[in-house]
């Protein structure tokens, strides 16, 4: 789970953000204020920090200096501001900020945010984002209601490989394997394609003895993608 905290003195914005954020998959704490910021990261280490420059007691920079200086825990912060004059990027990166989003923010921007933290942040994805915006056109929606449609298909042609194999029937094991293999690389749901191929493989050769082992990890597979933020908060 990605542990996100909202960094915003304004009760309504907050809940915008809140919501923002469950409809990419994700839920988040709140802080008011800087100084509620420090003490939070003193008790969870947060991955991500969505933080307003502009707050009462303690503003969004002098908590980002803060943070830098004492500690130790990586934290990717991402500055929320209303301003959209030059140079104000650069006084968020200054500080130490790692990316800058202009208010309103809209959902698509946020997404965009958080996948580049995704991307850089050295956490191994299930999926090819760039292939499945190609496919969904760019659009939120339309991408999570495909992976939505691709769990519960890839679910059940899982089932049917593991009675085929139980069956002892490998051409019909392989057959839906690499029904599933197209499938899934078709849709950019690339955590399945190494253990598909592995186990066609294993089927052409008609060796069904280490299949369960490449069963469960398959099915440990599609169970990142099924929890992969694109897919709407359950």
């Amino acid at each position: 789970r990605i542990r996100i905290l909202v960094a915003e003195d304004n009760a309504i914005n907050q809940k915008v953000a809140l919501r923002q954020l469950q409809k990419l998959g994700y839920t988040a704490d709140t802080a008011g204020d800087g100084t509620e910021v420090l003490e939070a990261l003193r008790r969870i280490p947060y991955d991500i920090i969505l933080m307003d420059c502009q707050m009462p007691v303690m503003d969004g920079y002098e908590a980002t200096r803060r943070i830098r200086r004492d500690c130790p825990a990586p934290v990717h912060i991402i500055a929320m501001t209303a301003n959209a004059m030059t140079g104000d990027r650069e006084k968020c990166i200054a500080v130490g900020m790692n990316d800058y989003l202009t208010k309103p923010v809209r959902v698509s921007a946020l997404r965009d945010a958080l996948n580049r933290w995704i991307l850089t942040s050295g956490r191994e994805i299930p999926v090819d984002l760039e292939r499945l915006r190609e496919i969904s056109g760019g659009d939120l929606r339309a991408a999570a209601d495909l992976m939505a449609g691709f769990v519960v298909q890839a679910g059940g042609l899982l089932e049917k490989i593991s009675a085929a194999i139980a069956a002892g029937q490998p051409e019909e094991a392989g057959r839906l394997a690499h029904t599933l293999s197209d499938m899934s690389a078709n849709c950019g749901m690339t955590a399945l394609l190494p253990g598909l191929a592995c186990l066609h493989e294993a089927a052409e050769r008609h060796d069904l003895e280490g299949t369960p082992a490449i069963q469960h990890d398959l099915t440990l597979h599609l169970d990142r993608i099924r929890q992969f933020p694109l897919l709407p908060a359950s």
